[in-house]
């Protein structure tokens, strides 16, 4: 059964030219509409200076979403490898978020990332090449990491401990890259587990 059979509503906007792309690399950007969107613009221009240029970027959200709609409009109208995925929920679910996004995904490779999150130029690059070299499902780069007392410091230089991180503070996405070979073999993310478990098992992956 597919996530969409739960979702009343879902749709798809997008540049004409978008449904042509075959891209390497679907990333998948999840939007929460209590932040804003401030970051949004900004995100979205750091994945499209991306040195790594085949991919699609499909932003998903709430339906209801307004402020998200707006700012999209420019960015789809600029981009034909962006497209905008709303469906009827309000806030939108970061596990539900994710999966219509990989359902919707077109790439052998998935990225999710959060609006907020800005990649270095060469990061796509970087984790698609590792990736196809050494033949990993997923793989994470350096990701900062704010622990509960207000330590910084990046992960990737060890092994993830996920018991820390789901009782920490906010996690951005931007390193993971997954094989669509994951989801197919063990299925996509429980729609009802919480922002926090969904960010820790997607480190349970690696």
């Amino acid at each position: 059964m597919r996530v969409t059979d739960f979702v009343k509503e879902c749709t798809v906007q997008c540049a004409a030219g978008f449904e042509s792309i075959r891209p390497a690399v679907s990333i998948i950007m999840l939007t929460d509409s209590a932040s804003g969107h401030t970051g949004l613009a900004r995100s979205a221009r750091s994945v499209a200076q991306q040195k790594f240029g085949n991919f699609e970027l499909i932003v998903v959200g709430g339906g209801s979403d307004r402020e998200l709609a707006r700012q999209m409009e420019s960015l789809i109208a600029g981009d034909a490898r962006i497209a905008l995925l709303l469906y009827d929920a309000n806030p939108a679910l970061s596990a539900v978020s994710a999966n219509l996004g990989i359902e919707r995904a077109r790439g052998q490779k998935l990225l999710l990332i959060d609006e907020n999150c800005e990649l270095f130029n060469d990061g796509l690059h970087e984790l698609y090449q590792y990736q196809t070299r050494t033949g990993a499902l997923g793989c994470y780069g350096k990701t900062k990491y704010l622990s509960r007392q207000g330590d910084a410091y990046w992960l990737g230089e060890s092994k993830a401990d996920s018991k820390s991180i789901k009782y920490s503070n906010y996690i951005p996405l931007e390193s993971f890259l997954f094989d669509r070979e994951i989801f197919e073999r063990i299925g996509l993310f429980d729609p009802h587990i919480a922002a926090a478990d969904f960010f820790a098992s997607c480190f349970l992956f690696h």
